[in-house]
């Protein structure tokens, strides 16, 4: 499988990119995040790159950054998406938009992705809950709000809820994250357990 291609750009256009590598051009889709990042025709660049195998077809998919390609093979592993889709969601969030908005279950931020209904962005952010943290960079660099709802979600956890019981809970308590995990167990506790 190909993992990075560096050669010069000989081609741009929305519908992707071709890359000269070693005397071959590698006809390669690309996001209009990525599409934006490369430099002009003619110059050298590097992609990071996904290849898609099916019985009929052999693409690649470049990405500017290794987060972006994570998050398109994340994507891959929503029932319902396929390399198209996934583009389609890259072009309209960066791989860090789609770890906010599955973190904060934002059904309407990832609707207005075109070619995403409801339905869809629904099933992407239930089938990505905990799996994008990577993608969201480093803990020390997200926001109090989203450490103390963390904080507060695994001590749920620990307790014997569920994930989801754990996130719905400090879900509806995050317009109070100011407050310390300890103030806000013990509602977060009534809220589970009347769910």
């Amino acid at each position: 499988m190909i993992a990075t291609l560096r050669g010069r750009v000989t081609e741009k256009a929305v519908r992707g990119v071709v890359i000269e590598a070693g005397g071959v051009g590698y006809d390669v889709a690309v996001s209009v995040t990525t599409l934006a990042a490369l430099p002009e025709a003619g110059t050298e660049a590097t992609l990071f790159v996904h290849t898609h195998v099916r019985e009929d077809v052999l693409a690649l998919y470049g990405f500017a950054t290794r987060e972006e390609r994570e998050a398109f093979r994340l994507l891959l592993g929503v029932s319902g998406v396929g390399p198209k889709v996934a583009t389609a969601v890259l072009s309209g969030l960066t791989a860090k938009d789609l770890a906010d908005a599955v973190e904060e279950r934002d059904v309407a931020r990832l609707s207005r992705v075109n070619g995403i209904g409801k339905k869809m962005a629904e099933r992407i952010l239930m089938d990505l809950r905990g799996k994008t943290v990577p993608l969201a960079g480093p803990v020390e660099g997200r926001s109090e709000k989203r450490r103390t709802m963390d904080e507060l979600a695994a001590a749920l956890v620990s307790l014997g809820y569920s994930a989801t019981e754990a996130e719905r809970a400090a879900a509806r308590l995050k317009d109070r994250s100011s407050e310390s995990v300890e103030s806000l167990l013990r509602d977060a506790l009534k809220i589970v357990g009347k769910v």
